[in-house]
């Protein structure tokens, strides 16, 4: 989830070396460096290469994963790059907030709590009256806004949103555009404009 947060949150994201693969400290008194003085690979006595993937656990594996899916979007995301942010106070220890332009918005979701959460929509609606679906970017799946969907403990959601078309009435169907009949000013006369 932290990488969710660097990557979709103001300003320009900086990770030390490993974290793409879950790297921590064990021993907290020797500070973070410690645990990362030789990245796993290149030399004859390493049993896995992290920098091709070899050897790496399950775990590994999906934090890797989840940080190229995330930072590859993030490189053309606009909405990331330009623009604003709205936040919602933490529910029930999970947060929210949107990224948003004129024409794009996106919604994020954090669930670190141990249980799976509900998405209370109704809670966001000042940011979703436009929108209507979208795309969980982690996963691919399709999210309807309204719509029950559950966010599994310990995860996160970036949800690109897609506006809801706008309804054409017969009112605002019939109402075309008149063109304007302009008079020809008389030979001889001066006319202005505004």
């Amino acid at each position: 989830m932290g990488l969710t947060l660097l990557a979709t949150l103001r300003g320009i994201p900086q990770l030390y070396y490993g974290t793409e693969y879950g790297f921590r400290s064990t021993n907290l008194s020797k500070g973070d460096g410690a645990s990362r003085k030789d990245f796993p690979g290149g030399w004859r006595k390493d049993r896995k290469d992290l920098f091709t993937g070899e050897g790496a656990t399950a775990h590994e594996k999906e934090i890797f994963e989840h940080a190229c899916r995330l930072f590859n979007w993030r490189k053309t995301a606009t909405v990331i790059h330009e623009g604003e942010t709205t936040h919602f106070l933490p529910r029930n220890n999970t947060y929210g907030y949107f990224r948003y332009t004129r024409d794009e918005a996106v919604f994020v979701f954090l669930n670190p709590t141990r249980k799976d959460v509900r998405i209370d929509w109704e809670h966001y609606s000042e940011c979703l009256k436009d929108y209507g679906s979208g795309t969980d970017i982690l996963t691919g799946d399709k999210v309807a806004v309204g719509e029950e969907f559950k966010v599994k403990a310990h995860q996160s959601v970036v949800i690109e949103l897609i506006p809801t078309p706008k309804k054409r009435t017969k009112t605002t169907a019939s109402k075309q555009p008149v063109a304007a009949k302009t008079k020809q000013p008389k030979a001889g006369k001066v006319t202005k404009s505004r």
